[in-house]
């Protein structure tokens, strides 16, 4: 393992592997907290993946470890993400699949992910960058502070769904709503006239 540059710490500071199968398992949680993937830790540990499964299932201490190296691999990922989005990485500037060299030295462009960036923001700053969706209950709509061009959408959506897309069928329930909204308002106003007389 220390040919791989992986030191072994799937065990805690106050434990040290006791006997074969700990030592194989403070290997493979080694190199499982250094690429997060179970397969090619287990190549890496040059064991067989199914070991890892079977321990999960026997070993209480073994399954408390694996979860620790799972968050150890996640912080990892997220100090990976820290740097891309905000630190910038180092590219190599290539021409033809060469390294380009300026007056004798490798020529570099840093770049940053601005998307990474954002969902850093998003994460760290929620009341500011959360990304906002607002739903709405329509049985908990006043029909009076609907704005007239969201009431014509509700009207022609409950249309087509009551009559089916037909255009032709559409405008004329409209013209036939709307002229039953016109009879209600004038039968509605003439009391109202007939009283202010």
């Amino acid at each position: 393992m220390p040919a791989l540059g992986l030191v072994s710490n799937g065990f805690p500071a106050d434990q040290t592997p006791r006997n074969a199968v700990e030592r194989r398992q403070a290997r493979f949680l080694a190199c499982f907290a250094t690429c997060g993937m179970i397969g090619r830790a287990s190549r890496w540990a040059k064991i067989s993946r199914y070991c890892h499964s079977e321990w999960l299932q026997s070993d209480p201490l073994y399954a408390a470890r694996f979860a620790a190296a799972s968050a150890e691999f996640d912080n990892l990922i997220r100090d990976t993400a820290h740097l891309v989005g905000v630190h910038r990485l180092e590219m190599s500037v290539l021409y033809k699949g060469r390294q380009i060299y300026l007056k004798g030295r490798p020529l570099f462009e840093t770049k940053r992910s601005e998307a990474v960036l954002i969902r850093l923001l998003e994460a760290r700053f929620k009341d500011e960058f959360n990304r906002r969706s607002e739903v709405i209950n329509i049985e908990d709509l006043d029909p009076a502070k609907i704005s007239p061009e969201l009431m014509d959408k509700i009207i022609n959506a409950m249309i087509a769904r009551y009559t089916g897309n037909d255009p032709a069928v559409i405008a004329e329930t409209r013209r036939q709503l709307e002229a039953a909204a016109i009879e209600t308002t004038a039968e509605v106003g003439e009391p109202q006239r007939a009283k202010q007389a």
